[in-house]
């Protein structure tokens, strides 16, 4: 734990450095799994449900697609 303590500034201060370069880097994006603040039930309770189908269940293919795929590379 020490050496996480020791970084740990150097580590909030560059946390969301990845996503600032999705707006310039066209190489960026596709790193990206996923943008977690696009679920709303991950803001409100911390998860998201765990499988694929799941997430089509609740939100629907389009906005999967639409966000992760289209939104989510700049």
């Amino acid at each position: 734990m020490e050496f996480f303590n020791t970084w740990a500034d150097s580590l909030a201060a560059h946390a969301s450095d990845a996503d600032e370069r999705k707006s310039w880097d066209p190489d960026e994006a596709p790193k990206h799994y996923i943008d977690i603040d696009n679920y709303p039930e991950f803001i409100a309770t911390g998860t998201i449900p765990q499988s694929f189908d799941s997430l089509v269940a609740i939100h629907g293919l389009s906005f999967l697609w639409i966000r992760e795929f289209f939104l989510g590379q700049y």
